[in-house]
C-alpha cells in the first residue's frame, strides 16, 4: 500500500530520470511516470524505470497539463489510499 506517490510528467527524458526514479524508490516513495508522447527512441529510458515506477505512455504529446491531470486521475483510481 503506497501512501505517497510522486507523479512525474516526462517528455523526451534523459538518463537523469532513471537516477531520480531509483533515488525516490530507495526513499520508499511510490512513483508514477506519464510519458507524454516521447516516442520509441525513449523506450530504453522508460524500460529502465519500469521495475520501480508505474509508467503510463501516451502515443502523442498532449502537454504537461494533460499529463498531470491524467496522472492524478490514475493515482486516484489505482491508489485510493494515497494522499
Amino acid at each position: 500500500m503506497m501512501e505517497e506517490i510522486v507523479l512525474i510528467p516526462a517528455y523526451m527524458p534523459d538518463k537523469k530520470l532513471i537516477t531520480a526514479v531509483f533515488e525516490l524508490w530507495e526513499a520508499g516513495l511510490g512513483i508514477m511516470i506519464i510519458d507524454d508522447g516521447s516516442g520509441s527512441v525513449y523506450d530504453p529510458v522508460f524500460e529502465a524505470v519500469a521495475s520501480k515506477a508505474e509508467v503510463i505512455r501516451f502515443s502523442e504529446n498532449r502537454g504537461k497539463g494533460a499529463a498531470l491531470k491524467s496522472g492524478f486521475a490514475a493515482i486516484r483510481e489505482r491508489h485510493p489510499e494515497c494522499r
